[in-house]
């Protein structure tokens, strides 16, 4: 009985005591991650549009590649894929085709993290 009881309070007294070291580790761990792989890898730096090009100019603020795996403008598919931005680096993407003045256009870039990068441009 005496085993048992002395077995129980050394598993409660590791427990508590890797539950004290584990759980700050966790929580750097989780912020490190957070860094590495942001909620949303693309910063939107410009947009412009004339009658034949859309321009996005981006910035990759993830600590790795990110891909762009699709785009699409006003939800139609936009054959340019897949495009490479590398950490920090700043790109701008040409879309070509006919834009009308008055209309606005809604870009979407989705990237290798899933997360879709939404923006609305009107041509003035």
């Amino acid at each position: 009985m005496r085993a048992a009881i002395s077995a129980l309070m050394l598993t409660f007294v590791t427990a508590v005591g890797l539950a004290f070291f584990v759980a700050p580790q966790l929580a750097k761990l989780t912020e490190r991650i957070k860094t590495v792989f942001p909620n949303q890898p693309l910063l939107l730096r410009e947009t412009w549009v004339n009658d034949t090009h859309l321009a996005i100019t981006i910035q990759n603020i993830a600590t790795v590649e990110v891909n762009i795996t699709q785009i699409t403008i006003n939800n139609r598919s936009y054959s340019q894929i897949p495009i490479q931005t590398l950490p920090q680096q700043v790109r701008t993407i040409y879309l070509r085709g006919d834009y009308k003045r008055g209309e606005t256009y809604t870009v979407t870039l989705t990237t290798s993290f899933g997360k879709p990068l939404t923006v609305s441009i009107k041509y003035d």
